[in-house]
């Protein structure tokens, strides 16, 4: 699914196009994919976009929010009298004749259609008072982003974690908020460290590098447009170039760019794992 680079880059994208947008009508289509009154939002203006983690939060001048979580299929389609761009899982519905068999939610806005397609149906829309979003389950049990996290925080949060592996902690929402898979691997790789190693082996200074590492993978991300896997494209339909970059994810018996030592692939936290067995100890 999209890590935080990812919706980060969406969120981006929605504010350019859609922001201030009346919507005018909502069209459910799949009830498992919207949660709440669909009859709360119309004749709302959007006034901001938001992430908590990998979780959109799209605010509106009504006091509720629209929350949206892509999971593994979902996409946001943006829809114009000119122009049709979208984001989320790569197929022929972000370039195709909208709606489609896998659009689930449609929302009319003043001058766009956003349609929500999600092929799977694990993703979801759903409405939330925003005077008590800090009170929704997910963002409740979710801890800071790795680029608002301080380095303490970090490590307060990591202790909690001292029996599990590094990676695990990595992917663990609770502990740092957004990172995925593919980060994490990247992350413990620059780091120096290896994906299995638990946390109460770690020293001070290779938390401190993992942290660092960490803030770094995902900035880097960020700024060249997100990471292409087969299920994610931005909000213009483009490929992210982070994977282009990346030093161990999915490049498997590939030379180590540090070292040239084979990256070797495991399965690790139930996740496939990538690290090279020479430059992480």
């Amino acid at each position: 699914m999209p890590e935080l680079p990812e919706v980060e880059i969406v969120r981006r994208g929605l504010g350019q196009y859609l922001g201030q947008q009346k919507i005018v009508d909502c069209q459910i289509l799949s009830p498992k994919s919207f949660r709440g009154d669909a009859g709360k939002i119309v004749g709302a203006r959007i006034l901001w976009f938001d992430r908590k983690g990998k979780l959109l939060v799209i605010g509106l001048d009504n006091s509720y929010s629209v929350l949206i979580h892509l999971r593994m299929t979902g996409q946001l389609i943006v829809v114009g009298k000119d122009h049709q761009w979208g984001a989320g899982h790569p197929n022929h519905s972000l370039i195709g004749k909208m709606p489609d068999r896998s659009t689930r939610v449609i929302i009319q806005l003043e001058d766009y259609s956003l349609y929500f397609n999600d092929l799977r149906k694990f993703g979801y829309i759903e409405l939330w008072p925003t005077n008590s979003l800090a009170d929704y389950p997910f963002i409740k049990k979710l801890a800071p982003d790795i680029v608002e996290i301080s380095l303490k925080g970090f490590e307060n949060n990591l202790k909690r974690k001292a029996k599990s592996s590094i990676k695990a902690a990595l992917l663990d929402q609770t502990v740092v908020a957004g990172i995925g898979n593919i980060y994490a691997d990247e992350a413990t790789h620059s780091a120096g460290v290896r994906p299995d190693r638990l946390v109460s082996s770690l020293s001070v200074d290779e938390i401190a590098k993992v942290y660092q590492a960490a803030n770094q993978v995902i900035k880097q991300s960020i700024e060249l447009g997100g990471s292409t896997s087969r299920n994610y494209l931005d909000v213009d339909g483009k490929k992210g170039k982070y994977l282009d970059f990346a030093q161990v994810y999915n490049r498997e018996g590939q030379p180590c760019k540090t070292c040239s030592a084979p990256i070797v692939k495991v399965k690790h936290a139930g996740r496939g794992t990538h690290y090279c067995p020479n430059c992480q100890k």
